[in-house]
């Protein structure tokens, strides 16, 4: 598929001059639009046409027409924005190519998570992220570029953000929702969905309680176990939300959320052979319980809106991992070797703020925020007959390894944003992050890999990061704008001992923070009476001191150093059209360049080495078509396609593993009756078995690939 991308632009850019063509014949009486879509990308409601941010919303619309359950089912619409699996419950996220890896890592995700007012992501060591599910989801936003005036430190490339549907005071509603598949040489999957909406005091006061299970169903065999269907997982979770308005200006929203994830093993394949099969000797799986509280309380002034967030974030986890290759290089035994990490985190969030009233030709907004993280955990690595071969030295127990940790992070901010409009069609903003962050960790090891004194690390960190943006409405329908944004995260410590116990190889107690400034201009425009959308952007990201998890140390610790600087150059478009009453289009394009500027001494990578984690080009097109079928009935057919082009798992490009360079077919039809609703629908029609990741899993080459062809039917309810 070496060509595909020039075909794909090629063709896509064809096709969109024939739409322009065929829209601007159009009768002048012509109705479709392409719906107006609103955002909260500025922590306020806005046209996302008005705001000069590069942003990307899927709405509930399309995540229930395509049959997406969880957001990397949303990934391929989004130009710029990757996802590679690290397994159930564990993935790195890219934006605009800022990572260094494609592996999760003890480093803050560089790509922020939240929903609604909630960060989801752990500051310290994200190795677990809660693959939530979008049933009864207004919305999820994508913004490109680091956003870390509004949304701090953990947004280096951006931030995604979940937006649930909220308690109407005004009716009832409920839905089920049921979907059920199987997969090509897998199992099956049966998804229950189910959401109520109570209005307890008419226009006062409502609860919509939402319900969830999902039993999925793998496709990757273990040779070695003898376990088919591996990668299965249990998903059951849901949420509870009370609005109370108890006047006119107060506005008040409490959520309950939770969810237990319950992998059975990940679905790593072999990384030469196409078989979807692994012979690991452990079952891999980050199994997790997540419960999040959170409190909103809105007052309307006239001349502002003050919001106060409360969130509570209590999240515990169970990883394990397949140790043995490792293990057996050091001790000489072929027996497994799980290493085992448990614990539970606390995250305490408190913001509030203040947003003027949508008044021109002057809007400001201003705010400050508390954030407090505990982390505890133990991790063990064990191996049967281990003790024996160590005894001689001391170390009879089979227990290789047994620690303890805990982590704190602690952060205080205030941030503000302030925007004038110059003249009548030309608006300067201009806003800034200041926060003080105060990191530490205490570690005790014990073992024959472990040992020595405990290690207490900490480190505290103060920054500002600004923001600058200059737009000007070229007419009431299309805009351009140009923007410089610094993106930031904070050093760590590593948890490893400071000596490899194998090598004595000194490892780094701590790794410092990372920067990037990005330089962007970008277009907005809607044509052809609003038919069509275009929107696009150009970028230059100066990245400085990236931070980089390593493992070059013969007992397999993984430590994080900075490994030096790197530019990355990028276009990004998004194309939706509506030229007919029936037909809808999109077409979204990527292109970046991310590569190594400076390299530090000791890192193994080479100036020029691309970036990993992300692809430098990626293709997206979608066509829908709706028909009538008599007055209470309706249908569509929808199919889109996605292509991505090559990518490296690491730095260091002459020995890293690569991946990508695939293409994918996703189709769909829907019919409704009334207030019921049957999806049929296929994914990877073309049953590609590409990788899509890949890693090296303590010395393991690894993969994971295109989930095979699956066919399914998803039935709704409103009752």
């Amino acid at each position: 598929m070496a060509n595909a991308k020039w075909f794909l632009a090629t063709a896509l850019g064809a096709s969109i001059l024939d739409v322009g063509a065929a829209m601007a014949q159009a009768a002048p009486n012509a109705t479709p639009t392409v719906d107006t879509v609103i955002v909260t990308a500025a922590k306020r409601s806005e046209n996302i046409q008005h705001v000069p941010i590069s942003i990307t919303a899927l709405s509930e619309g399309m995540i229930r027409e395509t049959g997406a359950t969880r957001v990397e089912d949303l990934v391929r619409a989004v130009p710029g924005l990757s996802y590679n699996e690290n397994g159930s419950n564990s993935a790195a996220y890219t934006i605009r190519g800022v990572n260094s890896s494609s592996s999760v890592g003890n480093v803050q995700a560089p790509v922020a998570i939240y929903i609604d007012e909630a960060p989801a992501l752990d500051p310290f060591i994200p190795a677990t992220i809660t693959d939530l599910r979008l049933f009864d989801v207004r919305q999820v936003e994508v913004l490109r570029g680091p956003q870390g005036t509004l949304f701090g430190s953990g947004a280096l490339g951006g931030a995604i953000r979940i937006i649930t549907n909220k308690p109407d005071t005004s009716k009832y509603d409920a839905e089920i929702e049921s979907t059920a598949s199987t997969i090509d040489r897998g199992g099956g999957s049966l998804a229950l969905n189910g959401m109520a909406n109570l209005p307890l005091v008419p226009d006062r006061l409502a609860l919509r309680v939402v319900a969830y299970y999902d039993s999925q169903g793998g496709w990757i065999d273990n040779t070695t176990r003898h376990d088919s269907d591996v990668n299965r997982a249990i998903t059951e979770g849901g949420r509870a939300e009370l609005r109370w308005t108890p006047t006119a200006n107060l506005t008040l929203t409490g959520t309950f959320l939770a969810q237990d994830d319950r992998p059975h093993d990940s679905a790593d394949t072999s990384y030469t052979n196409q078989d979807f099969q692994y012979g690991g000797l452990v079952p891999q799986f980050s199994a997790q319980n997540l419960k999040t509280y959170n409190l909103v309380g809105e007052y309307a002034l006239p001349w502002a809106t003050i919001t106060s967030s409360t969130s509570y974030l209590d999240k515990a986890s169970d990883v394990q991992a397949d140790f043995s290759a490792r293990t057996h290089a050091i001790t000489g035994v072929a027996a497994p070797a799980p290493i085992n990490d448990i614990g539970s985190s606390g995250t305490f969030i408190q913001e509030v703020r203040v947003a003027s009233a949508q008044a021109h030709p002057f809007k400001w907004l201003g705010g400050l925020y508390y954030e407090d993280y505990s982390r505890n955990y133990s991790e063990a690595l064990t191996q049967a007959g281990a003790g024996a071969v160590f005894a001689p030295f001391g170390f009879p127990s089979d227990t290789l390894l047994s620690s303890l940790y805990h982590l704190k992070v602690r952060e205080e901010a205030v941030f503000g944003e302030v925007s004038y409009d110059i003249l009548d069609n030309l608006t300067a903003t201009a806003g800034v992050r200041a926060f003080h962050d105060t990191v530490s960790a205490f570690t005790s090891s014990t073992g024959i890999l472990g040992g020595g004194a405990p290690l207490t690390n900490g480190s505290s960190y103060t920054r500002a990061t600004p923001k600058f943006v200059l737009t000007y409405a070229v007419s009431p329908r299309a805009m351009v704008y140009v923007q410089a944004s610094e993106g930031y995260r904070v050093g760590q410590a590593n948890l490893s001992p400071p000596k490899d116990p194998v090598s004595g190889q000194l490892i780094p107690g701590s790794y410092g923070p990372d920067q990037l400034w990005n330089y962007e201009a970008g277009f907005k425009t809607k044509l052809f009476d609003s038919r069509l959308t275009a929107d696009g952007a150009a970028y230059y990201i100066d990245w400085k001191n990236i931070q980089l998890q390593q493992s070059t140390v013969p007992s397999g610790f993984v430590f994080t150093n900075n490994a030096g600087d790197a530019v990355i150059k990028g276009v990004e478009i998004e194309l939706n059209a509506h030229p007919t009453e029936p037909l809808s289009l999109g077409v979204s394009l990527s292109y970046d360049q991310g590569r190594l500027t400076r390299v530090n001494p000791g890192v193994v990578a080479t100036v020029g080495d691309q970036l990993p984690g992300s692809a430098p080009f990626t293709g997206y097109a979608y066509a829908k078509y709706d028909f009538p079928l008599g007055a209470k009935a309706k249908g569509y057919v929808r199919a889109d396609y996605k292509y991505v082009s090559k990518e490296y798992a690491d730095l260091h490009n002459a020995t890293s593993l690569q991946y990508g360079d695939y293409g994918s077919v996703n189709a769909e039809a829907g019919l409704s009756v009334g207030r019921t609703e049957v999806m049929l629908f296929v994914n990877n029609l073309t049953n590609g078995a590409a990788i899509v990741n890949a890693r090296e899993l303590f010395a393991v080459p690894t993969a994971f690939r295109q989930q095979p062809r699956t066919v399914g039917i998803t039935l709704r309810a409103h009752l």
